[in-house]
């Protein structure tokens, strides 16, 4: 929601932090496969790059500007925000999670199941080539 944009900005201008990440709130609400899925992307991201955050492909979030040669991406669509966020691991930059409200109208929205096992191979190759 845009009422979130400030509680964004703060951390990185209060708290001195390079990124702040939305974190989707779906609990039961979110789809099971949905769910299942972001645990594994999650998992991958932290064995992975270090780092440990609960919804990397949130496309919620601030950064400094400073920081963006480190976070530009080259990924499309939903792999985007997963690739930068992994290069907030990479480049080891300090990073805060916030929750944010999700509202889940249907069930199809998103990735589908293959695409999503598509990214986490991604983000086995990216380990490689990040």
């Amino acid at each position: 929601l845009p009422k979130d944009l400030p509680r964004f900005i703060e951390p990185i201008e209060k708290e001195n932090f390079d990124v702040v990440i939305g974190v989707r709130q779906g609990g039961h609400a979110m789809p099971f496969l949905r769910r299942t899925g972001n645990r594994m992307l999650e998992l991958a991201a932290y064995f992975l790059f270090g780092i440990t955050i609960k919804d990397i492909q949130s496309g919620y979030r601030a950064f400094k500007a400073v920081h963006y040669p480190k976070l530009a991406w080259n990924a499309e669509g939903y792999f985007a925000d997963a690739e930068m966020t992994l290069r907030t691991g990479k480049h080891h930059l300090k990073y805060k999670q916030i929750f944010i409200d999700t509202i889940y109208f249907d069930d199809f929205k998103g990735m589908t199941v293959l695409q999503g096992l598509h990214l986490l191979l991604q983000i086995f190759l990216w380990r490689i080539k990040l």
